[in-house]
């Protein structure tokens, strides 16, 4: 009973979290959260055991705050009030009933190695089937069609896949870092396989050409080889053989496969020497018949974000208190300043939260991570604990990527906050089993 129960519990939480942020898959992920509610509901009656909660008082007294904001800037500060608490209610309230839910399972649990195994696993497997559906489609179209989809997955583009496959990579190289410095495992795999893993995940985020997926898995690497070369004793020889070739690899397969990052470069420079006015702004979201506009003759992409971005810190400076909760706030402040009807996103996570929620806002989410990211360095380096680094790893790719491309919003923020959660829990097994808080 014991290992149906693990499987299940690793089967509803891959499925609850794999498709967050994916169009159409809303009933789905529904019907995954179904039935996480009737598996805690299992373990709640099949428990013999007194109930041992987690308590970490800077975590959750970060939490409360924010969710006190969230409330306090709807009533004082908001232009919309009632949207604003409606939407705290709705979906802020589902995210804390999630986490109280994941945390509940730790409670509850008759077997905590087994919790945390499958806890694990599912936000591992969430992102991995992503690589494995990656790699299948472009399998498939260069069978079909003779050259790879570029940018492209079974389920989406690279936009919606890629931040699970990079969620994959953080685990991957987490636990291969683990198992060099410490001598821990978190995956019950050989390490030649989690090294091929790691391999197929790189080429798959190739294949998918995101450029913040990109620079988070060369940030990731970076991160690893620092964290390597002051936990071991030999370290030169072994930093320069590990890393180095994983980032040239890295750095390798987005050039080799992608023509996105072609004009990357035209487009930097043409920031850098160009005055950009309130046309260029409007140029961002409506286009140009110019033909000699650089938006038709630099990446759009990079051209259109930094647009983006800037418009968006203005929104910011005329409403440091914010709009309100998942008020789109992006959206209606290029209404009011440029009479575009639209748009919704500056495509910076960190910009668009502070906009809706206000700078304090803002600043209390990153309070909350960056105590979420020393929890789980203490819980490495304390405990020995592979996961604590893995809670890390996952927490500082999804921020790292909102400030370069990224949502803090809708159900992309729900699938963050359950798969922290989750590893959150997974580290407070063992720094509860092992030693008081």
């Amino acid at each position: 009973m014991k290992n149906i129960s693990t499987i299940f519990g690793a089967a509803w939480l891959t499925g609850a979290l794999a498709f967050n942020g994916v169009p159409g898959t809303g009933v789905l992920r529904s019907l995954f959260l179904i039935l996480g509610i009737g598996h805690l509901i299992w373990t709640i009656r099949t428990y013999n055991k007194s109930q041992k909660w987690p308590v970490h008082k800077p975590e959750s007294t970060a939490l409360l705050a924010l969710t006190l904001w969230f409330v306090f800037q709807s009533f004082i500060f908001s232009e919309i009030p009632f949207e604003s608490l409606e939407a705290i209610v709705t979906h802020w309230g589902k995210i804390l009933l999630l986490i109280f839910m994941m945390v509940a399972f730790l409670a509850y649990s008759n077997n905590r190695s087994a919790t945390k195994t499958w806890l694990i696993f599912g936000v591992f497997f969430s992102g991995f089937f992503h690589v494995i559906a990656t790699l299948g489609y472009q399998i498939h179209a260069l069978t079909i069609n003779g050259g790879f989809n570029i940018g492209m997955s079974l389920f989406g583009n690279y936009g919606y896949i890629s931040p699970y496959v990079i969620t994959s990579f953080a685990i991957l190289t987490a636990d291969l870092l683990c198992r060099l410095t410490a001598s821990q495992r978190l995956l019950p795999l050989p390490t030649w396989l989690i090294g091929a893993f790691i391999v197929l995940t790189l080429i798959a985020q190739g294949l998918l050409a995101d450029k913040a997926g990109y620079l988070m898995s060369i940030i990731l690497i970076l991160i690893s080889a620092a964290i390597f070369t002051f936990r071991t004793h030999n370290r030169k020889p072994i930093v320069l053989w590990i890393s180095i070739p994983v980032i040239i690899v890295a750095m390798t397969i987005p050039f080799t496969f992608a023509n996105r990052w072609q004009n990357g470069v035209d487009a930097i420079s043409h920031f850098v020497s160009h005055n950009n006015d309130d046309n260029d702004v409007r140029t961002a979201f409506i286009g140009s018949t110019d033909p000699n506009h650089p938006i038709n003759n630099i990446d759009a992409s990079f051209y259109q974000r930094y647009l983006w971005g800037k418009a968006g810190l203005h929104a910011i400076a005329s409403h440091p208190y914010g709009y309100g909760y998942d008020s789109i706030g992006f959206g209606r402040f290029i209404k009011e300043t440029y009479n575009i009807q639209g748009a919704v996103s500056s495509h910076n996570g960190w910009i668009d939260f502070a906009i809706d929620n206000g700078i304090p806002g803002l600043f209390l989410l990153l309070l909350l991570t960056g105590l979420i990211i020393r929890r789980g360095w203490q819980s490495f380096t304390r405990h020995h604990n592979p996961a604590g680094l893995v809670l890390m790893f996952f927490v500082i790719n999804y921020i790292g990527r909102c400030a370069i491309d990224g949502h803090l919003v809708g159900s992309r923020l729900t699938g963050f906050a359950i798969a922290t959660a989750a590893l959150w829990t997974a580290i407070s097994i063992i720094q509860n089993d092992n030693q008081p808080d």
